[in-house]
Order: C-alpha cells, then structure tokens, then sequence
C-alpha cells in the first residue's frame, strides 16, 4: 500500500503499525474499556476523514 499511498495530507501522517491495531484491540478487550458500549473505533489515522485543510496563504501584496 506505501507503494502508491501519500499519507502526507492526513491527520496523521503516516500508515498503521502492528502495534497501533495491537493497543487498540488490547485498549477494547480490557476493563479500561468497560463503560464503552456500541462503539466504533476506526483505526486508519482518519484516512475516511479525507484530508486535512491546508491553511489559504495571501499572495496578495
């Protein structure tokens, strides 16, 4: 997938680590997570968010 995905204008600019999936699915699977019911938790660094808004420069001087 790094082969033709640019993470740059994301939220979070870069692809998912093992370890990322990992915290989450042992975050849902603990008491921590205890009072979370009918949750949906999307672990993509807000990729269906779509991307971030670049701040408007003024090039008018």
């Amino acid at each position: 997938m790094a082969d033709f995905y640019s993470p740059d204008p994301f939220a979070i600019p870069r692809l998912a680590e093992p370890s990322d999936i990992t915290r989450l699915l042992l975050f849902i699977t603990s008491q921590d997570a205890s009072f979370a019911t009918g949750s949906e938790f999307v672990p993509d660094g807000d990729l269906l968010l779509g991307p971030a808004l670049q701040p408007e420069t003024d090039t008018a001087a």
